[in-house]
C-alpha cells in the first residue's frame, strides 16, 4: 500500500448516459426510463460538485490507513490489528443514556489520536440524538432496553 496523505480522487474524468440508470435492452445507448422510475437528470448528478469535495469526505479514512500503515511496518502486523480491536470494543461499550447527557466517546478519541481536537460533533449533538432526545424513547429504561437488544 502507498503511503499516500492525500485521498484519491473520485471525481469522474468521462460520463456514460447509461452510469446513472439502467439502459434499455432495445438500445443500449439510452436510459430506460420506466425501469428508472422516470427521466434521470444526469446534470443534477455531476454539476455542482468541486473536485475537492470526494477528498475532503475521504479525509479521515485516508490518515487513519496512514497510520495503520506505518504502525504495521515499524511495529508490525499485531499493533494494528490490537488497534482495531480497542476501538471497536470501546465503540460497542461507549453507552450512556441521553437522559444522563449521551456519549461523551472520549476513549475511542483518545484510541484514534484526536483528544486534542474539538469537532463539529463535540459541540453540537448529531441530529440523530436530538431525534431521540425529543421523542418518547428519551426514557432511561427504553434506551437501556434497546442498547443491551433486552
Amino acid at each position: 500500500m502507498p503511503l499516500s496523505l492525500i485521498p484519491e480522487s473520485s471525481q469522474p474524468s468521462h460520463v456514460r448516459n447509461t452510469q446513472f440508470a439502467p439502459a434499455a435492452p432495445s438500445a443500449p445507448g439510452s436510459i430506460d426510463t420506466l425501469r428508472a422510475q422516470g427521466p434521470v437528470s444526469i446534470a443534477s448528478q455531476i454539476n455542482n460538485r468541486h473536485p475537492i469535495e470526494s477528498r475532503i469526505l475521504n479525509w479521515d479514512a485516508t490518515t487513519t490507513r496512514l497510520q495503520m500503515e506505518i504502525r504495521r511496518r515499524l511495529l508490525g502486523m499485531a499493533d494494528p490489528i490490537k488497534r482495531e480491536m480497542e476501538l471497536e470494543l470501546v465503540q460497542q461499550s461507549e453507552f450512556r443514556p441521553q437522559v444522563l447527557g449521551g456519549s461523551a466517546r472520549v476513549h475511542s478519541d483518545i484510541l484514534r489520536n484526536k483528544d486534542w481536537s474539538v469537532d463539529w460533533e463535540d459541540v453540537y449533538p448529531a441530529s440523530s440524538d436530538l431525534l431521540l432526545h425529543n421523542t418518547v424513547s428519551s426514557a432511561l429504561h427504553t434506551e437501556l432496553e434497546t442498547a443491551f437488544r433486552v
